[in-house]
């Protein structure tokens, strides 16, 4: 009878644990496009081409029978790029090991570039002069005729003592 008690206390002890599984087969249904935006800098469907390109690509770890979606190796990547968060925060927003996590994103910035001629390009002589117009025309900008979308970051500029570190 003791060694009965025994093993009901353990087995009380090793399940005291809830386990709680995360629901990762349709990330779309809980964020709205502006959520989209705001944390991955994409509305739903340019994230489903991103998703759809890089499936062109096969993202797909070929020795790993439990491998994490496509659609879960871009949100992880363009996350990522879009905050700039730490892998070890975003391991636990996506639920997945911090080496996956690292792997998700290689292998998406790897497929990004792969295929970024297609996207990303400098107008010719003829189209630059018609863009630098129409810069100046929107916003009185001189001499622009593109645009990278980026974040800006505030430095603080350090204090005289320590300045020639920094030079």
């Amino acid at each position: 009878m003791a060694l009965i008690n025994v093993i009901i206390e353990r087995s009380e002890i090793r399940f005291s644990k809830p386990r709680y599984l995360r629901d990762r087969s349709n990330f779309f249904d809980v964020y709205d496009d502006e959520a989209l935006i705001r944390d991955f800098r994409f509305p739903t469907k340019t994230i489903i081409e991103i998703v759809n390109l890089c499936e062109t690509l096969e993202l797909k770890h070929r020795s790993n029978r439990l491998a994490i979606p496509i659609h879960l190796q871009v949100l992880t990547a363009l996350r990522f790029l879009a905050r700039g968060i730490f892998q070890d925060d975003g391991k636990d927003i996506f639920g997945m090991s911090q080496v996956v996590f690292g792997r998700s994103i290689h292998r998406v910035t790897k497929a990004l570039v792969i295929k970024a001629n297609q996207f990303i390009y400098l107008p010719d002589a003829t189209e630059r002069i018609i863009q630098k117009q129409k810069f100046f025309a929107l916003n009185g900008m001189p001499n622009t005729f593109a645009l990278v979308d980026g974040t800006h970051v505030h430095i603080l500029t350090p204090s005289k003592e320590v300045e020639h570190n920094y030079v």
